[in-house]
Parts: structure tokens; sequence; C-alpha cells
């Protein structure tokens, strides 16, 4: 699904996506107790995932007209 994207841009953001998911995930396992907390509080924070999608296409016109505008300063590349 490329939400609108073509689809070299839709495997950037795919591809970014990926990579904050598993920095996100290491840090948790990093500052977590055990395995079992870690698992848990990731799980969590993926279930809000579905949330914040679905907020993104009500916003979406909205953010849209922030980047076109540079509004925010959201404007530029992820760093890498």
């Amino acid at each position: 699904m490329t939400h609108g994207l073509s689809e070299p841009s839709a495997a950037i953001v795919r591809e970014a996506r990926k990579k904050y998911e598993w920095m996100l995930s290491r840090r948790i396992r990093q500052k977590s107790k055990d395995d079992v907390e870690a698992i848990y509080k990731i799980a969590k924070l993926m279930g809000a995932v579905k949330s914040l999608v679905d907020l993104g296409f009500k916003r979406a016109p909205y953010f849209s007209r922030c980047v076109a505008l540079n509004i925010c300063g959201l404007r530029g590349r992820l760093p890498s």
C-alpha cells in the first residue's frame, strides 16, 4: 500500500519506518529489566500505530499544507 505516494517514495517511507522501529525497540530492550517487560512495552507502542495512522489520514490535508509551505520546519531529510 502506497497511501497515495509514488512507489519509490513509499519505499523510502517503509525503510525509514523499519529503521526507526528497530532503533526504538533496541532502546526499549536496553532500558528494560527483562525480555517480558520489553515485549510488553513494544507491543503497547505498536498498538498505538493504528491510531496514529487513522489520525494521519484525517489530518493529511493540513499536514500536506505544512510540508508544502514549510510551516514548523517540516521539510528536510531524515538523519541517517
